[in-house]
């Protein structure tokens, strides 16, 4: 998931010369008010944002680096927590952010995907406005690219990337559909595809749209929301008027693995992403969580999307699946 960072020059500086996080980090006291976290003794922590715009009730004049990483959700989810800032639009308002306190031994180079330097003091009136034009690419580092085993597709693997990490994904995805179908021309199938079932009340295509819109912004979750269904055209029945689809998860994977192929991701990559669209209806055991959380929260996050893209009449049960299942996954 991308997760954003304000900070000094000295503190990037230190990131990529010595490539790890010994030199930077903080030390935070157990009862710090800053936020709701947790902190423990004699542990260094940096802070991460959910979203870009958040930096902006940080303190601009004395940070000049943005930086960008992707770390993985279980991660984020451990050492999640709520800042409190002061609203700068109404300075007698308290405005709450997603914040996360991830202990420095938590991370690591890879997670850095990219740098921008603030090229002159960015007023906060125009944050919004004006911080694509006032950056500079100082690094950057698409960790995609290291799942590839072949470099053939590797311009149609970024641009899928770049759709998928959008932050308006639909939005992203609409306006890029004839390219998204290019790479991925199997999606055409799912377009006006009605599911004909009281559990769902959109077609195959905008149910999907629906569940990324959910999604966090992670890659590998939203890939495997986007072929979660693709094999659902054909893998159905219908009896009395009502379509059935008993093996589309199986047939989805299926094809979704012949996609990954074809774009020349590796074999480990391809049996991740297999994984977590073969099993995304099926329920999470208390086994499969001790055996591999992290894998299992990704799955988790896969069944959660698309559950809620679910007809909402229809979901009090799943809902009650999907936070028990959560509480077994972050049991202490």
């Amino acid at each position: 998931m991308l997760v954003y960072r304000l900070c000094k020059n000295t503190e990037i500086t230190n990131i990529l010369n010595f490539k790890n996080f010994s030199q930077v980090g903080n030390y935070f006291p157990k009862n710090e008010k800053l936020n709701t976290n947790s902190y423990k003794e004699n542990i260094k922590y940096l802070h991460f944002f959910k979203a870009k715009s958040d930096l902006l009730y940080l303190a601009l004049s004395t940070n000049n680096c943005i930086c960008t990483y992707d770390i993985p959700c279980y991660i984020l989810e451990l050492n999640r927590g709520t800042g409190f800032y002061l609203d700068y639009y109404n300075f007698k308002d308290i405005k709450t952010v997603d914040e996360f306190a991830i202990p420095i031994d938590q991370l690591h180079f890879s997670n850095l995907v990219k740098v921008e330097k603030i090229i002159n003091y960015i007023d906060m009136d125009d944050w919004l406005d004006t911080f694509n034009s006032n950056v500079e690419v100082i690094y950057s580092n698409n960790s995609i690219l290291k799942h590839l085993m072949s470099k053939a597709n590797i311009d149609d693997v970024i641009k899928l990337y770049n759709i998928l990490m959008a932050d308006d994904i639909v939005l992203q995805i609409n306006n890029n559909f004839d390219e998204l179908c290019q790479i991925i021309p199997e999606l055409k199938n799912m377009i006006g595809f009605e599911h004909k079932h009281l559990h769902h009340h959109l077609d195959v295509w905008q149910h999907t749209l629906f569940a990324l819109s959910l999604a966090v912004q992670d890659f590998d979750i939203r890939l495997a929301l986007l072929l979660h269904d693709i094999g659902k055209p054909f893998s159905y029945f219908e009896q009395d008027g009502v379509r059935h689809f008993p093996n589309h998860p199986e047939v989805s994977c299926k094809i979704s693995q012949n996609i990954l192929k074809r774009l020349g991701f590796n074999d480990k990559y391809i049996e991740k992403m297999g994984y977590l669209i073969k099993y995304h209806d099926k329920n999470i055991t208390l086994k499969e969580i001790n055996n591999n959380p992290k894998l299992i929260y990704s799955r988790y996050l896969v069944q959660e999307c698309d559950a809620l893209a679910h007809n909402p009449e229809k979901l009090s049960k799943r809902k009650v699946y999907l936070e028990n299942t959560k509480k077994l996954i972050f049991k202490k």
